[in-house]
Order: C-alpha cells, then sequence, then structure tokens
C-alpha cells in the first residue's frame, strides 16, 4: 500500500523505496528558454536555421523548474477553411528527461517566430489566431499579441500549437451577410 503525501497528494511506494519525482516541490525560477526546434516527431536532426526565409525560434518565459530545457518540432494540422502558417508540438523536458508540465497558476508566455508568421505580418492588419489543439476535439482561440516578427501567448500546459492566418476579407462577408 502507498502513503499519500506532498501538496499533489502523489504515492509513493515505501516498500520499494521507489519515489514520485512530484512527491517533492520542485525549485521554479524565472528563465528564458529557447526550444531546441526540430524537423519532425522523431527530434533526431535539428532545425536549420542558416537560411533567412526558413528561420524558426520558439521562446518560452515564466517559472520554470532548473534546468529545464523544450523541445519542439512542426506538425500537419489540416484547417479547410483556413491557411495553416504553422504548427508545432512543444514539449518542456526537466533535466532528467521527464516531461514537464506547469500547474494552472504558472504564467508561462510561449513565442513563436517563423519566416511565415514574419511575411503575414506584414501583409495584413490583423494578421494570425493562435490555437491549442487537443489531441480530441475542436482546436481552441487563444489571446494572442503579435510582436513584429512572431506572436506570443499565454500556455497552461504544452502540446499543439497552431497559429492560423486570419482572412479579413471572410470575416467582414459574415458581418455583411442579408
Amino acid at each position: 500500500e502507498g502513503v499519500r503525501s506532498g501538496v499533489n497528494a502523489c504515492i509513493c511506494e515505501l516498500e520499494e523505496h521507489q519515489h514520485d519525482a512530484s512527491c517533492y516541490p520542485e525549485e521554479l525560477v524565472y528563465q528564458n528558454i529557447t526550444a531546441l526546434v526540430y524537423t519532425d516527431e522523431t527530434c533526431t536532426e535539428l532545425f536549420d536555421n542558416s537560411e533567412l526565409d526558413t528561420t524558426v525560434k520558439i521562446e518560452i518565459k515564466g517559472q520554470l523548474p532548473v534546468a529545464v530545457f523544450a523541445k519542439a518540432y512542426p506538425v500537419l494540422v489540416e484547417q479547410p477553411d483556413k491557411e495553416v502558417l504553422c504548427a508545432y508540438d512543444i514539449t518542456l523536458y526537466r533535466e532528467d528527461d521527464t516531461v514537464y508540465e506547469p500547474t494552472g497558476d504558472k504564467n508561462i508566455t510561449v513565442s513563436i517566430q517563423t519566416a511565415e508568421l514574419e511575411d503575414s505580418l506584414q501583409d495584413n492588419e490583423q494578421p494570425v489566431e493562435v490555437y491549442y489543439v487537443p489531441e480530441e476535439g475542436e482546436p481552441e482561440v487563444l489571446e494572442s499579441t503579435v510582436p513584429e516578427e512572431g506572436t506570443s501567448f499565454e500556455a497552461e500546459h504544452f502540446s499543439v500549437y497552431m497559429v492560423r492566418a486570419v482572412d479579413a476579407r471572410a470575416a467582414s462577408n459574415v458581418n455583411n451577410l442579408d
């Protein structure tokens, strides 16, 4: 039998001397980290940022565990009625390579900068929308800000995030239906 302890009421197996890391509070410090961006889900080849027209930069800022690092890779998200500019699966890892998920009370900001986003920003006044893409269900729009070269948003957890183009003409047509 396990014994309940800690804020998360996790179970530590005393007989086998196995302790879940979540039984112990983690030291969190404010950090600004840049994700390692890979070419695909195998995370074996880093994205090549040497060409200016293919630059990708993903930054995560907030209260995070010491020595945390981030990995991201592009994913295909199909949206029949909107242009998907980019979509990335973003994951945070502790120093021991276990996945870190922040609790809901942590303010963590994610910034995504790509050449496609920068081009879209130059072409439109309200250029993009950011969505959290759950494993099941419909994408959920997030409140975001749009700096010059990308977009930033608050993340409560890490998973797939998608940035879609906003078609100003389609939005105005919806408002002018007879």
